[in-house]
This record gives C-alpha cells, sequence and structure tokens, in this order.
C-alpha cells in the first residue's frame, strides 16, 4: 500500500515545516511563481544562513573555471544577484561553497555517480548544481508535497536530467543505496524528529554522505546527536568540523562528510535478488565492512587461558581481579565457587558467583595481606599515562605495584601480565617492562613461572629472561606467590 508522503512525515516532520508547507502551497495557488524567490517563506527557510557567500574560497580552487560555469544564475524564481560578482546569486555561491568543501575532503567525482538522493532539497538549486558540474545519473528528491511541486517547477525551467521526485513510503527505501551513490541532507534531516531522522538514516548506504546542520534546532542537540551517529557508523570515514564564516545570531553550523570505507551494494543487492522467501526482512549492516581475513587477538586469548589454566589447578575459595578482561573473569566464574571483579568504570555483569565494583589501582579498598588469590593482567602499563581519563602520573604503575603486593595475603598467589622488551613509554598507550625491572619491583615475591607470547604471537612456557629481552612488545606472563 502506497502512503503520501504528506501521511509519511505526518507525525514526524517538525511542526514548523508543516506550517511552511502550507504557506508555500498557498502561495504558489495564489501568487506569481516566476517570482517564488522573494516569497517571504523561501527567504526565510533558505536564504540568509551566512552574512557572507565566500567567492574568495571559490576562486582559490584550482578547477575555479569549472566552478564559474556552473554558477552562472539563471533568472527562474527571480533571484538577485550578488553584487560582487553580479553573474552569481549569494544563495547559489553559498550552495557551492558546502558542495567544494565536500569534494575537497572525500575525492567525490560528481561526474563518476550514478545516483544522488536528496533529502529536503528546497527550491531545487542543489540539483541544478550539481548537473551543472557533470553529474549524468539519476537525482532523487525527497521532499514536503508543495516543495515537491516547486522543485518541479524551478527544475523543469532550469536542468536536463533523470529527476525522479518521491512521493510515496514505499519508494525511498530503496534510493538510498549504491556503490557510486550519495546522500544529501544540508539543513533537512536535522530539521525534522528523532524518529523521522531513524527512519531516514537507516536506510542511508550510500557510497558517500553530505550533511550539513545548525549545533541546535528547537531544542534539539544536533551536534550530540550527529557525533554520536558518526561513532555509531563505523563503516564510513567520517569528516566533521564548524563551518568557517559567520552566520546571524551567532549560531554555529557544521559539516558531516563520510565516505564509506567499503562498498558491499552489488554483493548485497546479489544477495536479496537470491533470497527467494520471506523469513528475513533483508537489511544492510551500519557497519558492514569487508574481512578478508579473521582478526584473532591472540595475546589475549593466550595470557587469559594461561591464568585460566593456573586457578583451574589451584582451585582458590575465591578469586579477585583488578581490571583485566572481562572475558577472563567470566569463564573463570564458571569453575570457581567466587570471583569479584573490580575496575575504575565498573561494570555489571549478571551472572551468577560474580561481583563487580569500583576499585583506584594505585588505593585498592582492600585490607593489607587480605587477599589469597589476585590477578591484574594487562593493566598496570596503563596506569598514569591519562589514557582512561585518570590523572597523569609516572609513578603510577608503580604505585600500583606496591597496592598488588601489600594486598596479597601470605601464601596468596598473584597473576600479573605486562608487555616486555626494551623499557619504553608509548604515551599515552602503555609502557613496556623489561624482565629485570619486573623482577626487581616484585622482588620480595617468589616468582612461581614466567611464560612468554612473544611479538610474533608463540607461546613460550617456561621462558627465560633472555628470550623476553630480545622482543619488541612481547607479552610477560609472571605467577607470583608471597611467602
Amino acid at each position: 500500500m502506497k502512503t503520501n508522503m504528506a501521511d509519511l512525515l505526518k507525525d514526524t516532520v517538525e511542526p514548523d515545516w508543516e506550517y511552511y508547507n502550507d504557506i508555500v502551497a498557498k502561495n504558489i495557488e495564489k501568487c506569481d511563481i516566476s517570482r517564488f524567490t522573494k516569497w517571504d517563506v523561501i527567504r526565510r527557510t533558505m536564504f540568509g544562513i551566512s552574512k557572507t557567500p565566500p567567492l574568495k574560497y571559490l576562486q582559490s580552487l584550482p578547477d575555479w573555471d569549472r566552478w564559474q560555469k556552473a554558477i552562472v544564475e539563471s533568472p527562474v524564481g527571480t533571484p538577485g544577484s550578488y553584487k560582487p560578482y553580479p553573474q552569481s546569486s549569494s544563495h547559489l555561491i553559498m550552495q557551492a561553497e558546502h558542495l567544494a568543501r565536500f569534494i575537497s575532503s572525500t575525492d567525490c567525482k560528481l561526474e563518476e555517480l550514478n545516483k544522488v538522493f536528496e533529502f529536503g532539497a528546497g527550491y531545487g538549486c542543489m540539483c541544478r548544481l550539481i548537473h551543472n558540474l557533470g553529474f549524468t545519473g539519476e537525482y532523487v528528491i525527497m521532499d514536503l508535497p508543495a516543495l515537491l511541486d516547486l522543485q518541479k517547477y524551478y527544475l523543469g525551467e532550469t536542468t536536463k536530467g533523470n529527476i525522479r521526485y518521491l512521493s510515496d513510503e514505499t519508494d525511498f527505501k530503496e534510493q538510498m543505496s549504491g556503490d557510486k551513490s550519495l546522500f544529501i541532507a544540508t539543513w533537512s534531516i536535522s530539521e525534522v524528529s528523532y524518529a523521522m531522522r531513524q527512519r531516514i538514516l537507516d536506510e542511508v548506504h550510500a557510497k558517500y554522505i553530505f550533511i550539513t546542520f545548525q549545533a541546535k534546532h528547537n531544542g534539539f542537540d544536533n551536534k550530540e546527536y550527529f557525533e554520536k551517529f558518526g561513532q555509531e557508523n563505523k563503516a564510513y570515514k567520517w569528516y566533521g568540523v564548524e563551518m568557517p564564516y559567520s552566520f546571524p545570531h551567532k549560531l554555529k553550523h557544521y559539516y558531516l562528510f563520510g565516505t564509506r570505507r567499503y562498498t558491499p551494494e552489488p554483493e548485497y543487492q546479489a544477495f536479496k535478488q537470491m533470497t527467494k522467501n520471506n523469513r528475513f526482512e533483508v537489511c544492510l549492516s551500519k557497519e558492514y565492512l569487508k574481512e578478508t581475513s579473521l582478526k584473532v587477538d591472540w595475546v589475549y586469548i593466550i595470557h587469559t587461558s594461561w591464568a585460566a589454566r593456573i586457578l583451574a589447578g589451584l582451585q582458590p575459595d575465591s578469586h579477585i581481579d583488578i581490571g583485566s578482561s572481562l572475558y577472563f573473569v567470566g569463564m573463570a566464574s564458571a569453575f570457581l565457587p567466587s570471583v569479584e571483579y573490580y575496575d575504575c568504570n565498573p561494570i555489571y555483569l549478571p551472572l551468577s558467583d560474580l561481583g563487580t565494583g569500583f576499585a583506584d589501582l594505585k588505593e585498592l579498598p582492600f585490607s593489607d595481606n587480605s587477599i589469597s588469590s589476585l590477578s591484574c593482567m594487562h593493566v598496570v602499563e596503563h596506569i598514569g599515562l591519562g589514557r582512561y581519563g585518570e590523572p597523569l602520573d609516572p609513578e603510577g604503575d608503580l604505585k600500583a605495584i606496591s597496592e598488588l603486593k601489600r594486598v596479597l595475603a601470605p601464601g596468596g598467589n598473584l597473576l600479573f601480565v605486562v608487555p616486555v622488551g626494551s623499557p619504553k613509554v608509548i604515551f599515552n598507550l602503555h609502557r613496556i617492562y623489561s624482565y629485570d625491572q619486573i623482577m626487581s619491583y616484585f622482588s620480595d615475591l617468589k616468582l612461581m613461572e614466567f611464560a612468554l607470547i612473544t611479538t610474533a604471537g608463540d607461546f613460550i612456557s617456561p621462558a627465560s629472561k633472555e628470550l623476553s629481552d630480545n622482543e619488541s612488545y612481547g607479552c610477560g606472563c609472571f605467577w607470583f606467590r608471597k611467602d
């Protein structure tokens, strides 16, 4: 069943745009459409974004000759000319500025695209500009009904091309993908409700994404929203920056440009065509990445397995871990009566026999000589480097080691893992320790076992000081006991 765009947007578009749509519809019916750029509703909603059109930026481009031809204004709609450059209008120059910055940030070549989808196209200025710059593919516009009518008038008079105007819900999902496609939303997706944004953006799988937005709109924090959107959509390489020119009312406006790291469109479409039944709705993941090989973090698999095997042999009544792998404590809780996990950023794990809590490794909340089974693996090397928001402290690792020794009970076991090799600090990622450094820091404990995961991924147990010192970035696994 087809749904008219007015119905589709009714519950999700902002109320002011419903109002503007009605005003445009009335103006088309009663006013001179050949002068539509003079209508108050057009000037208030589409013009006046920046006080000064940045023509100097366009003139500085190496292909200025191309842009110079593209920004020659059309008399359709009776746009006013820009006095410093009367061949064009301030609105067209501003649209060209945004498009030029997008192209320079993404290396998108308009002439090589086969589809552009624009959500909220104003009166069609961007569409005409992109065609002027050599685009020859299909151009799809999704907008409110009255604005679609205005775009059909303007583009019908100014632009020859394959332009489609969407007016029903069943069409738009199939339009926003393709390995040579571009999605555009300039001050449009940022002015609709959260529900509408999700409806549209969840369907966007274009090669390129071109969004502009104001920091806030009707109380909605757009900056926070689009920052989160970029973080969640890892399949794209993002470029976001504040616009570099002045605006009325001191408003801040931003660019968000995206380039898909890998374009899965051919495979996606092939899979959809191969699917002969309706068992599933076939959707494209936001994080679709092409994996050519299995990526395995051998260090974390091996050192946690090493520790788990030692605990399985010792079978302590209880075990406490400080900041190590969550996978490790989860597995250990399957075969030990009680496991507790502490971290500076505590997390709840809904597993039986597994407790969690907060702990500062430089000031542990435990009594002296109180813990009989303790682990701290791939943690101490980070302490005091600021990587996880903690204060800078060059001696932070030594303070942490002192605390581990303080709380370990006589006869108790400590499983301790850090990077080993030539001593250095890779700020602000981690420290790398020599074998001798670790042994001197724990000189009052007895070494029960030393195992080594080499830079190449080999596991050696028992290992030697010489092997450890020859590593550039090995993983040293130390089992200490307090006599």
